[in-house]
């Protein structure tokens, strides 16, 4: 039996996503297991089953409300006897989604510039981002709108 978290290090409200595998002796996918993580934190014990999706493989989540290091372990069962075991480790911190990855993503980027009818400009092309910025401020409305209250 495996288990594991899908990244090591979350932001504060993030889920913690957990994936086990079981087998039985001769590797063959146990599909009827029942699999259990116990996480450990600062000496309070949360408990979560995984749900089974096929193939030996087990799913869960839980978002928790803490910051730190938390430590779980995993057992899988089938009729009380115990087909193995697995543990790990975790952080729920100050991190900032955008710091995990700092290099930029080009292909998000394009996608995201594609699907809302914008422009992606690479660093090399600060000219053409400046002639499309001074296009965009000659086609924009030169009306002033100015309101004001009065007080009776």
């Amino acid at each position: 039996m495996s288990i594991s978290t899908s990244k090591k290090f979350y932001s504060l409200g993030e889920a913690i996503e957990f994936s086990a595998q079981v087998y039985d002796d001769a590797f063959n996918p146990v599909t009827d297991a029942v699999v259990k993580v116990i996480l450990n934190h600062d000496n309070e014990k949360t408990e979560l089953t995984l749900t089974a999706v096929g193939s030996g493989l087990y799913e869960g989540s839980v978002s928790l409300k803490d910051k730190g290091d938390y430590y779980f372990s995993g057992s899988a069962f089938i009729d009380n006897k115990l087909l193995g075991d697995d543990k790990g480790n975790f952080n729920i911190g100050d991190v900032e989604i955008e710091f995990v990855v700092p290099r930029m993503d080009y292909e998000f980027l394009s996608l995201l510039s594609a699907q809302t009818k914008g422009r992606f400009f690479n660093s090399d092309q600060t000219d053409d981002l400046l002639n499309e910025l001074r296009q965009i401020g000659l086609n924009s409305s030169k009306e002033k709108i100015v309101s004001s209250e009065l007080r009776l």
